[in-house]
């Protein structure tokens, strides 16, 4: 309706730099060196913590707003922020080219901090849901570790959750 899509594009315009095509998200997971590489992670990547710079910086434009906007709005709004960085993450590591053990760990620790970070930021009644589909972030990245049978099986099973272009 017309009220959710407003508030899908305040969210959309307040997490703007953070889903900037050229700048943002997708290119920055895309291009994270360590994932190829045979290291483990020591850290999150930087993406990560722009993500959780973002959110936070979302979090506080809200608050600001507080008062004009009833409770609801404001959950939709946390819940629509979660699930478009959420798409961005995995829209990143669907165009990772090359990726080894290590890196897929990383990608899983990335994930993590991200959802640690929404623990504490979103509000109660958001954080569930918002989890959920952090969750299904993770259950992406792990698609990799299974084996070559079980892969395709998870494909078939989850094609209308991540779409053609990631799977």
């Amino acid at each position: 309706d017309l009220k959710e899509c407003l508030l899908q594009g305040s969210t959309r315009a307040l997490l703007g730099r953070l889903l900037d095509p050229e700048r943002g998200m997708v290119p920055q997971v895309a291009a994270t060196p360590c994932y190829s590489g045979r290291e483990p992670a020591i850290r999150e990547n930087p993406w990560a913590e722009a993500a959780v710079l973002g959110l936070h910086q979302f979090g506080e434009q809200l608050s600001k707003r507080e008062e004009a906007l009833p409770p609801h709005a404001l959950d939709q709004m946390w819940l629509s922020a979660v699930l478009l960085v959420v798409e961005a993450m995995t829209m990143g590591f669907s165009h990772v080219r090359r990726c080894t053990l290590e890196g897929r760990a990383a990608m899983s620790n990335d994930v993590s901090y991200v959802g640690k970070a929404v623990r504490q930021l979103a509000p109660p009644t958001v954080c569930e849901p918002a989890l959920a589909s952090l969750r299904r972030a993770d259950d992406y990245v792990r698609a990799y570790y299974l084996p070559w049978d079980e892969l395709t099986r998870f494909c078939q099973l989850q094609f209308c959750a991540f779409g053609l272009v990631r799977l």
